[in-house]
């Protein structure tokens, strides 16, 4: 079998922080700047990603992630298929790995820059 990754990187502000039994999803906005061809303007888009932690990255994600603050988290993309009455659906989630802090929360009073890593095992993983 040839080598292969399954390797996704984010850089982005935290939108939101939910905390279920077993897991915390984060959401994390990441943006890109383009010129747009008919108006000669520059523009912005948004993308919204939906992280998923588990195990000891859930309890640092509980206790230390807050809206506005800035992170790195480097994940895995993992797939189900889910059958809802003969419907069958495929559901695609980012499940991190690792998170890096960047910084402190925008307007944040405080001027010094955090940097802090944290890994988790595969072992958390419920899939």
């Amino acid at each position: 079998m040839a080598k292969s990754l399954n390797r996704i990187e984010l850089i982005g502000r935290v939108g939101s922080v939910n905390v279920h039994a077993n897991v915390v999803t984060v959401s994390i906005a990441t943006g890109d700047r383009f010129k747009d061809k008919s108006s000669g303007e520059y523009r912005e888009i948004t993308d919204w990603h939906d992280v998923s932690f588990f195990g000891g990255l859930a309890k640092v994600a509980t206790n230390h992630i807050k809206k506005g603050q800035q992170l790195f988290v480097s994940a895995k993309l993992k797939h189900k298929v889910v059958d809802n009455n003969g419907s069958k659906r495929k559901y695609t989630n980012i499940v991190a790995d690792e998170i890096i802090f960047l910084g402190s929360k925008p307007a944040s009073s405080q001027s010094q820059v955090q940097e802090t890593a944290v890994s988790s095992d595969d072992d958390d993983i419920p899939f």
